[in-house]
């Protein structure tokens, strides 16, 4: 995701960033979806599984 914000940034598209859990707390996140066409959010950019491919 930290790139996606540095490219977004570089060529001046406003973003914003949330980190929610479909898994844990599925209705925030159903929310979130759901009400983001009326906030003037176009694109909704997920990632998963981050905790099995980030390993120290």
């Amino acid at each position: 995701m930290e790139k996606a914000a540095e490219f977004s940034d570089s060529v001046g598209i406003p973003f914003e960033i949330y980190v929610l859990s479909a898994h844990r707390r599925p209705e925030a996140a159903e929310q979130f979806a759901r009400s983001a066409a009326d906030r003037g959010i176009k694109v909704i950019v997920a990632g998963a599984a981050w905790r099995l491919i980030c390993r120290e």
